[in-house]
């Protein structure tokens, strides 16, 4: 390796370090608004795996205020116990791409069993009555497989984001299910 190319390197390598820092103290400070004291282990689990996933483009951009900034113009942000029609979704996602918006809700419901309690399930649909897709999970799936999860949430984004771009004509279609989008396994 030559001189230049040496520096280079040493260059590539001071960025990726600090790049490294700069994730870790954003991650950090979003968690730690994420936190207001009453949210169950599984809530605080499952938002500090969500706050590193992407939508088969872009990083999920989390705000803590939701509503209070604009849309971007290209991407996805994420709430946090967030009121859509009435209903609250423990974490919901907003879409973007021009002007076209799709929302995808998570629920987490602490009771575990067969039966799910007539609350969340009125909960689920009035999300769904809102024009949000909705993706519930219990407590106890949460805590055995956090990671999975999380892909499974990824996933769901990145086929929304690919619906959008199909629409707005600059896809001819969903992407193929043998193309993984980077960043995910």
């Amino acid at each position: 390796m030559s001189i230049p190319e040496e520096a280079l390197q040493r260059h590539v390598d001071e960025q990726a370090e600090s790049a490294k820092l700069h994730y870790q103290e954003r991650w950090a400070t979003n968690y730690a608004a994420l936190q207001t004291g009453d949210e169950r282990e599984a809530e605080l689990l499952l938002a500090g795996y969500l706050l590193t996933i992407i939508d088969g483009y872009e990083k999920v951009e989390f705000r803590a205020a939701w509503d209070v900034h604009s849309d971007p113009a290209w991407g996805t942000i994420m709430g946090y116990r967030v009121k859509v029609g009435g209903h609250t979704a423990d974490f919901l996602f907003r879409c973007c791409q021009g002007d076209d918006r799709r929302l995808l809700a998570v629920t987490l419901d602490a009771r575990d069993g067969r039966q799910r309690a007539p609350e969340a399930i009125a909960r689920d649909r009035g999300l769904m009555d809102a024009t949000c897709r909705v993706m519930n999970y219990t407590d106890a799936q949460v805590l055995a497989r956090p990671t999975d999860i999380a892909d499974e949430i990824s996933e769901a984004l990145s086929d929304l984001v690919e619906e959008m771009l199909a629409a707005a004509g600059y896809i001819r279609g969903s992407r193929p299910s043998n193309v993984t989008p980077i960043g995910q396994r």
